[in-house]
């Protein structure tokens, strides 16, 4: 299918699926919420921990994903979420997307 020799092409899958690995098992152990209140603004709790957080201008929303760019305490992050990751229902990310672009 392409140029590069066989054994490069292994070393690339092998890269691949071991990345992949990494990233699913980091993913299975991560749980955090997003909260918005008139009187703390937004936050995010993770690990049981709460941190106020700024949401930035370049934060992008569509209608099947929101990439969250935010800031905590000068460190800027980004988080996807994904319309299907909310739960229960899908009511819940169209509250989300019209809590981010009223109170962004």
């Amino acid at each position: 299918m392409n140029a590069l020799a066989l054994v490069i092409k292994l070393s690339l899958a092998i890269f691949v699926l071991l990345h992949g690995a990494v990233t699913l098992k980091r993913l299975a152990c991560e749980n955090w919420q997003l909260d918005y209140d008139d009187d703390n603004g937004w936050q995010i709790l993770e690990l049981s921990a709460t941190q106020s957080i700024e949401i930035l201008p370049s934060t992008v929303i569509s209608k099947l994903f929101i990439f969250l760019h935010y800031q905590v305490s000068g460190k800027k992050f980004y988080r996807v979420i994904f319309k299907d990751a909310l739960h229960p229902s899908i009511n819940d990310y169209r509250q989300l997307i019209v809590t981010l672009k009223t109170y962004q």
